[in-house]
Formats: structure tokens, C-alpha cells, sequence
């Protein structure tokens, strides 16, 4: 994503990961990369949340996505679908412990068409690990059940700035 990086930790103490997907920053990754490649990428980032998770005596991740940036043609075009589901199935597979809560904001009405389409190849533990929210007043109340209002990003009407994820990184 375009905006991306700890925000620091939810109420249990687990690190919180947020993302900004941009349409044409994706547009622009799809064109260049195969769905393995962009995949990848992602778990080289699951790699870095769990060493974060090794250092810090942590369990879990929040992950927080926001879709403001994504229209909906493109959030349930073919390739995106094909993207997300395979994202969705090798995090469930490869790194089912590191996942406590993943949140999508912003995301559009029909986002819970792909959801539908690619819930399938994910686990029932999994699926009941997702939160898919609309705007502001739909989610805000959502994170704040789980995040102190230093931890949501500023981009969701928090405080939080993301910090880069370092191989040496503290959590606050």
C-alpha cells in the first residue's frame, strides 16, 4: 500500500499494521507484477510482523486495510478477486497465528461480493477474524472497541502516524 507502517498497539497490546491501497498505485502494480509476485511481497511483510511479534512476547496482529483509494469496479474485477483470494488463502496457510483481527475500512457495497466469492478458501477461523466496514461511521466505532485512539492512523480520525516496519523496530 501507499501508506503504510505500524500505528502502534491495540488494547491486548498486539501491534497494529495499516495499509492504503491506491487504485492506481494497484492498477499500476497489477500491470507489472503476476498475482505470485504482489503475493510475495505480502508475506515478506508477514515475515517482518513476525519477527516484530518474536521480539516483542506478542501473539497477534491487527491488521487494518483501508479501500478509500479502491473503486469498486476494481475491488471485484477478476484479477483483484484472484489477488485478494490468494492472499487471503496463503496467509491463512502459512501464517494463521500471526492474524488476531483484519479490518477493511472504506470498503465499497460490493466488497461483500468478493468477500462471498472468496471466503470459500479461507477457514471458519479465519473468516470469523475479518471485519469488512464501510465509512467513517461504521468503522470508527469498530476500532475503537479495539484500538486506543493513539493507535488509529490519522487517515481514519485517529493519531497515529505509521512508522515504517524495521527489523529492529520497538512497539510503543
Amino acid at each position: 500500500g501507499s501508506d503504510c507502517g505500524i500505528t502502534g498497539t491495540d488494547f491486548l497490546g498486539r501491534p497494529v499494521w495499516f495499509e492504503t491501497y491506491d487504485q492506481k498505485e494497484y492498477v499500476s502494480v497489477a500491470k507489472k507484477h503476476s498475482i505470485h509476485e504482489t503475493v510475495m511481497t505480502k508475506c515478506a511483510i508477514f515475515e517482518h510482523l513476525r519477527a516484530l511479534l518474536k521480539r516483542t512476547g506478542q501473539d497477534k496482529v491487527v491488521t487494518i486495510t483501508n479501500l478509500a483509494g479502491m473503486s469498486a469496479s476494481v475491488l471485484c474485477h477478476r484479477h483483484c478477486v484472484s489477488m485478494i483470494s490468494k492472499f487471503f488463502t496463503d496467509a491463512n496457510e502459512h501464517y494463521p497465528e500471526l492474524v488476531g483481527t483484519v479490518i477493511l475500512v472504506n470498503a465499497p457495497p460490493s466488497m461483500a461480493t468478493s468477500y462471498h466469492i472468496g471466503k470459500g478458501l479461507m477457514s471458519e477461523r479465519f473468516r470469523a477474524k475479518m471485519k469488512i466496514l464501510g465509512g467513517p461511521k461504521e468503522y470508527l466505532p469498530v476500532l475503537e472497541q479495539y484500538l486506543p485512539k493513539e493507535s488509529i492512523p490519522k487517515a481514519l480520525g485517529g493519531l497515529a502516524t505509521p512508522r515504517r516496519l524495521t527489523p529492529s523496530m520497538a512497539l510503543p
